[in-house]
């Protein structure tokens, strides 16, 4: 990952170079990116508020958090359902001190070509 990252910068030195935390890759602690990212697909409060919020919960990362993906499913859960969790998971982010936020979209076109029948 730091091998990458330099060479990143090494190309651009002005280039952001980040790492995506998941469940799987929790071991990796890359030391060298410019902000953490994490991806949760939580539909309660209370467990998103639990998410680490400083640098020091990142794994002792020393950067900036960003939660890089989020959301919800709008077909299962309805589109106003879907409004309603990304509110509060948007404000909950910035109220935490993370650094930013991004929301994916996925079209509905995608989701039937994926979808086998």
């Amino acid at each position: 990952m730091t091998t990458l990252v330099h060479e990143a910068k090494r190309a651009d030195p002005e280039c952001l170079c980040t790492f995506t935390n998941y469940p799987p890759t929790e071991f990796l602690r890359p030391q060298s990116v410019d902000f953490v990212c994490f991806n949760v697909y939580l539909h309660q409060k209370q467990p998103f508020r639990e998410l680490p919020r400083a640098p020091a919960d990142a794994g002792g990362i020393q950067a900036p958090a960003a939660l890089a993906s989020f959301g919800i499913d709008s077909l299962r859960e309805g589109e106003g359902r879907q409004g309603e969790i990304l509110e509060w998971q948007i404000e909950g982010a910035f109220r935490g001190g993370l650094a930013g936020a991004i929301v994916f979209q996925f079209h509905r076109r995608l989701v039937a070509q994926r979808t086998p029948g």
